[in-house]
Parts: C-alpha cells; structure tokens; sequence
C-alpha cells in the first residue's frame, strides 16, 4: 500500500514542511557560532596542547590560545588548508596567508622599511595575538627586541635623546616609529627590584597586597569605577603598599605597521604635554587573573606629573604652575646675582685704574 498521499496539494504542503524541517534542523546545530567556534578549537587542541603528542615545534599554549584574537574566529578560519584526514596523514599545509584578513594592515606593511626583514610570523605569534590594549609595553618591545639589540637601540638614541635608556624602558617602539594614531597613556602597577628597577606587578603579587579585595580597590577606594589624579597621588603615598608605585607609559590605541622615522617624535612637548591641548587619554590597567589587563578609564590629564616617578620635568609643559614659577625666579635670581657680581668686578676694576693714572708714582 501506498503511505504517500496522492493530492497534489498535500503533497507539496508535505515537501515543504519537511524541508522546512530539516533546515531548520541543520541551522540549529550551527545557530551558537561560539560554541561551534570552541568545539573546533578543543579538537585541535586536543593534540596541539599536548607536547607529547605534537612536541614541541606544534605545541600551543592553550591558555595564551584561548585568551587572543585569534581563538574567537577558530583554528579553521587561517587552516583551512588542512587535509580533512588530518592528523591521520601528516603532511606540511601552506602557511595562512594574513593578508586574507588584513588586507590594509598588509598593504601598510609592505611599504615599510621593514617588509624585505621580517614576515608577519616574525614578529607576531598568530597564537598569542592580542589587540593593543590587552597587552603591556614589555610585550610590545618583546617583538622588537628579536632582532633589535638593545645596547645598540641605545647607543644610536643616545644622540640626542636625554635619558635614554629610560625611554627605552618606558616607552613601545612603535609609538615613535610608526604613525599610530590615538595616543593614550597606560599605567600599570611596579613593584621595585634591585638598583632601582621596577617590573610589571603580577595578579597574584596585587591580589596579596589587596589582601583579598577586588585589586582596583587597591587605587579606586569609593568604588566608583573612575580614579582621580587625588588617587592616584594617595596610591604612590601610602606606606602600606612601600615597593610599589604607578608607572604611565605612553601608547597608542590604533597601531600601524608603518615603521618610519618621524621628526615630530623628537619633539619633547610630543609626549610631555598637557594642559587644555592635551590629547593622551588615561587609563589604570590592572592584571586579570587569566594573565591578561583590564583598563579603567582615568581623569582627564592623568598623565606624568601625576604619578611622581618621572626624572624628567619640561617647565611650561607641566600643570604645576607654582613650580614653574619657583624654577623662574631661581633662574632670574642666579642670573641677577651673576650679572650683579659681574658688574660690581666692572666698577672695581675701572676705579683701580682711574686709580692708577692719577697717582703716577704708583706705577713706578
């Protein structure tokens, strides 16, 4: 017997629906793109996080993995080029091409002095990728440091450089070698090591000093979830967190990969300038437990002068106006003094020899 019906119209009702049914089936299984996204991952992971399956030349941290830009499209999107019998075959698979996704940031590259030196894996782990404001300067200058030395990077901006090595220390190398955009200033917490040297303070390091409490609480005591140029003063003052300070480095939000040498980077009031032209925006950023930052926005104007571990004061370009003054009238007063002492020696001199010549017998 046949189970189909025979009408016309109940059939294609039928066909539809069943379609429909199906469909909508499959869209279900797909409908969680992040889940999909994660199950490909953990598969690949399996093996890749696993030094004893892959050793160490394909081994993926997964932690650092799960935490970059690169997790939340998934290891399909650059391996698609994969044999889809893989790991079964082993075979090598073209490279991914990034140029696929950053087709600007590739077109800006390749115009630069850097493009016949370095490829993009060079430079940059496809693994561990993160976007600007999730990473700290020292993991900016890590990328550099490979094939730049730093005694060199030194000696050749110590030309004309004041206190160079401390900004070295401080600053990315790409906030003055290429044309970044959206300077902010980003201050972190340090702890002091030997002979003056401060390292980033590690979550666990500011959880111990916040004794528990949420880490911020440690700069923003109301818990407003703003901090004032007053907090960040009272952090660096008080005794209970002696071996810590605040350190600003200066960053950029928006990072190209136009390497170039810019005279306007030799320009002091560049970085060391504030007042109602100031254009760094501030943020306190705090270690994450997973071992990534969080940022907080701060004050308008937080930058340097707030933070009381700069060497470096620009009269003028700084907000406080009483020191400026106290800096003028020394640099008057020195200047009186010397032009008086000076010309007193004058009067004296001219009254010895007007001395001289009326009185003939001295000479002889």
């Amino acid at each position: 017997m046949n189970a189909l019906p025979t009408h016309p119209f109940l059939c294609f009702f039928l066909a539809h629906f069943l379609i429909g049914l199906f469909a909508g089936a499959g869209f279900a299984g797909t409908v969680n793109k992040h889940e999909t996204v994660a199950t490909i991952n953990r598969k690949c992971l399996d093996c890749h996080g696993n030094i004893e399956r892959v050793g160490s030349k394909f081994l993926i941290d997964p932690e650092r993995y799960g935490r970059s830009e690169h997790a939340r499209l998934g290891c399909s999107v650059c391996h698609a080029a994969v044999a889809e019998k893989h790991p079964n075959i082993v075979g090598t698979s073209p490279k991914p091409d990034c140029s696929g996704c950053h087709r600007k940031t590739g077109a800006e590259y390749m115009a630069s002095s850097h493009a016949s030196k370095a490829s993009c894996g060079d430079c940059h782990d496809p693994h561990r990728v993160n976007a600007p404001s999730e990473i700290s300067s020292r993991d900016m200058n890590k990328m550099c440091a490979g094939c730049h030395e730093r005694y060199r990077i030194i000696t050749i901006h110590a030309r004309w450089l004041p206190q160079t090595e401390r900004h070295i220390e401080m600053l990315p190398c790409i906030t003055c070698h290429t044309g970044s955009e959206n300077y902010l200033v980003s201050i972190y917490i340090v702890r002091r090591q030997e002979l003056g040297k401060f390292a980033l303070a590690s979550y666990d390091e500011l959880n111990r000093l916040a004794n528990g409490k949420n880490i911020l609480s440690l700069i923003d005591g109301n818990a407003d979830n703003r901090i004032s140029l007053a907090a960040l003063r009272n952090f660096n003052r008080n005794l209970a967190n002696a071996g810590y300070r605040l350190q600003g480095v200066m960053s950029p939000e928006r990072v190209t990969h136009s390497f170039q040498i810019l005279n306007n980077r030799r320009q002091c009031s560049f970085c060391h300038a504030v007042g109602p032209g100031i254009m760094q925006s501030g943020f306190i950023v705090i270690s994450d437990k997973d071992g990534g930052f969080r940022r907080v926005q701060v004050e308008k104007g937080a930058v340097m002068e707030a933070l009381y571990g700069k060497n470096f004061y620009m009269t003028g370009k700084m907000r406080t106006k009483a020191f400026d003054k106290v800096i003028f009238l020394t640099v008057a007063g020195v200047f009186s003094i010397s032009a008086g002492y000076g010309f007193f020696c004058y009067l004296l001199r001219k009254k010895r020899r007007s001395s001289r010549n009326n009185n003939p017998d001295e000479l002889a």
